[in-house]
């Protein structure tokens, strides 16, 4: 399919301290991106205790109803209250308790059911509710309205109190935050359990909420691991499993099992078990516990890695010699003033700063609920690493594809070939919201008419310290998926899963800039609590590549911005981002154009904040067939004969490079080839001022 847009950045990176490259665990140290910290357990019981005015969607009876509780931070299990039958003001008093960090972001979601016997059953309202509301020592009565009128109240009371344990260790970023873990390890000694082994028998070990959740001892098996979070308090359960031995199970339900407390476990130290059997056998285990903190396999920071840091000074060097030649400079430009394959193997074409950096970028979307304009998280690939701008977290490029938990690596994937990576760029993963909205882009009148449909609520969740929400009814839940389903996409294990979120978050400078969700979407249903990454193509939001460019780490000087895409106009593209751009703070400068520009556009257009010197000078290459329609190269004429291969059409709705051709001929290729290398000679002058402008501006940074 054709390639929308295209960006190369000239930039300038000055990173002491570089380290050794390609570690083989990242290291971890307390740097101002990351931090260690300590923190407190508190119990926080939560008392459901009744419901007000619950309306009914039974024909023949009242609700029957029921509340769910959910708070990930503390368990991925859901826990509920008895189902009050066939009452609209059902009262409860059932009272529950969770484990939490104060550390991280707890937000613990209400649900309120009401029971069907023969369908699914119908959820009523959705309460999100911010635990930080409640503090330790206090006890907080909440009347939770479901809606603006205020008839539909949920009445809650939350106490904070104190445990006696020993604080955990975290590791933070300002926004994500890795726990302590517990690494089990289970063997089953063969020689003293021969006879067991030898009836084909097998254990099998379950620890709820880890990352494998189950395990099998077989006659073949050595060790086995199972991944826990230390806090919550994992318990080790192990069954013995044959048919005979489910038969005597039967009959006794105390024997072939076991439960095992992990918090009963010296740390690094083994442990013997046995499984309680009729004589004569014998099966015993030996459990070892071992703490699992430092040594995180994702990079949790916002800062560039070792690696890219690495490349940008050995590229200096070259980029220095290249800029001396090309400006005619009379004296060597200082570093403050410089800017089968895999994707990782892309390393060796850049060790010594001989090539530029390559940079890919997808949309992390929503599979299925909502389009790439109401929810998208930039994921940035280089020859380094893969990750999130923001949530500041990455992991080695060769990682990429394979299963994390909690920041560690459980199971490694052999890395995809590099075209394997390209299934995101693919028209068909966007659903028909996407498309209603590239419509819209097309006819401002409906735009605005969309607007005012949209939600009113865009604020951040944080904003909120509660949020009240009803479902969609079944109509509407069937629409919805009709228009959010993707017909292709790339779905990859997410090596997020598992990390929680600190308690300050939204508040952090980089998450604030990077999230442009425009729906208000609680921590809980962000990508850190989703199983795989759902990634598209970022032609589904605004077709460019170029916000990697705009971390202010990487200090871009210039950008050659090349503009493939001819929706209504061949500016589309660099508008939308221009707009993007001040909505959010990044810098990049204002795209102010005529309307003769858009009706005649030129080969090259130059954009500049004369203002602000950090913001960098763009230069804007439109898909223009100005003079190449006549020149063959700058200052040389076609013959007659040479005329026609001048003849490029970027204007007609007959255009061979319409946006929605997805191929090309080879002739139409080729010609594109052309006309794009003879504009860029064509304007080198201008190429030349901005390139002057970019070290100009430098040298007086540092005067």
């Amino acid at each position: 399919m054709p390639v929308g847009q295209h960006t190369i950045a000239l930039a300038d990176q000055v990173s002491p301290g570089i380290g050794p490259s390609f570690p083989s665990i990242l290291p971890i140290t307390e740097t101002a991106m990351v931090k260690k910290e300590t923190s407190f357990w508190y119990l926080l019981s939560v008392r459901i205790i009744q419901a007000r005015h619950i309306s009914c969607k039974d024909l023949l009876s009242h609700s029957d109803c029921y509340v769910s509780l959910w708070l990930p931070t503390a368990s991925h299990e859901k826990v509920r209250t008895k189902t009050i039958s066939n009452n609209s003001n059902p009262v409860w008093n059932e009272s529950f308790h969770f484990r939490i960090q104060t550390q991280v972001k707890n937000i613990l979601e209400l649900e309120l059911y009401d029971e069907d016997v023969a369908t699914k059953d119908d959820l009523l309202f959705t309460v999100a509710y911010d635990v930080a509301k409640v503090k330790p020592g206090e006890t907080v009565h909440e009347k939770l309205t479901f809606n603006s009128e205020g008839k539909e109240v949920l009445e809650v009371e939350f106490t904070m109190g104190g445990i006696p344990s020993p604080p955990e260790k975290l590791i933070t970023n300002g926004v994500l935050v890795a726990r302590e873990m517990l690494c089990l390890e289970v063997q089953m000694t063969k020689g003293e359990n021969e006879e067991c082994l030898k009836r084909g028998e097998s254990v099998m070990l379950m620890v709820k909420e880890s990352y494998e959740e189950m395990q099998r001892i077989t006659e073949d098996s050595d060790i086995l691991c199972l991944h826990c979070i230390k806090g919550w308090e994992p318990t080790l359960k192990a069954t013995l499993e044959s048919g005979a031995a489910e038969k005597k199970m039967q009959r006794d339900a105390s024997s072939g099992s076991l439960e095992v407390p992990l918090n009963s476990l010296s740390i690094g130290h083994k442990m013997k078990v046995g499984l309680p059997l009729e004589k004569p056998a014998h099966l015993e285990l030996q459990l070892k516990a071992n703490e699992r903190l430092e040594g995180l396999d994702v990079r949790l920071g916002f800062d560039l890695c070792v690696e890219e840091q690495d490349f940008l000074r050995k590229r200096k060097k070259v980029v220095a010699e290249a800029l001396k030649k090309f400006l005619y400079l009379e004296q060597d430009l200082q570093e403050h003033e410089l800017n089968n394959s895999t994707l990782s193997n892309q390393r060796q074409a850049v060790n010594q700063g001989q090539n530029p950096l390559p940079f890919y970028l997808a949309l992390s979307v929503k599979k299925d609920m909502q389009s790439s304009f109401a929810f998208k998280e930039w994921c940035e690939f280089s020859p380094f690493e893969v990750g999130f701008l923001k949530y500041g977290a990455f992991i080695r490029s060769e990682d990429f594809g394979s299963h994390f938990f909690m920041g560690r690596l459980m199971n490694r994937i052999p890395e995809s070939r590099i075209c394997y990576l390209e299934v995101w760029s693919n028209i068909f993963s966007v659903n028909l919201l996407d498309v209603w909205n590239v419509v819209t882009s097309l006819y401002p009148e409906w735009k605005q008419e969309d607007e005012k449909n949209k939600s009113l609520s865009t604020q951040p969740f944080s904003a909120q310290k509660t949020f009240c929400f009803s479902p969609p009814d079944e109509v509407s839940h069937i629409v919805n998926e009709i228009l959010t389903s993707r017909p292709a996409d790339e779905r990859t294990p997410n090596f997020l899963k598992g990390l929680q979120f600190h308690k300050d978050y939204d508040q952090h400078e980089e998450f604030s800039t990077w999230n442009d969700v425009q729906a208000d979407v609680p921590p809980n249903h962000l990508t850190p609590l989703e199983e795989e990454l759902c990634l598209v193509d970022a032609t589904d939001f605004i077709n460019t590549s170029c916000p990697p460019l705009l971390r202010k780490e990487r200090r871009v000087d210039v950008i050659l911005y090349f503009g493939y895409s001819l929706l209504k106009t061949c500016f589309d593209s660099i508008e939308e981002t221009g707009q993007y751009c001040v909505e959010q703070g990044l810098p990049f400068p204002k795209i102010i154009l005529t309307e003769e520009d858009k009706k005649n556009p030129k080969e090259c257009y130059v954009f500049v904040d004369d203002e602000n010197p950090e913001v960098p000078i763009v230069l804007f290459f439109p898909l223009a067939n100005n003079t190449f329609k006549e020149y063959k190269a700058p200052g040389v004429k076609r013959s007659p004969a040479e005329m026609e291969k001048g003849d490029i059409d970027f204007v007609r709705s007959t255009s061979p490079y319409k946006l929605e051709n997805l191929t090309y001929s080879k002739e139409d290729f080729d010609k594109l080839l052309m006309v794009t290398e003879y504009n860029v000679q064509n304007n080198k002058d201008l190429m030349l001022q901005a390139f002057h402008k970019a070290v100009e501006r430098r040298k007086h940074q540092q005067s």
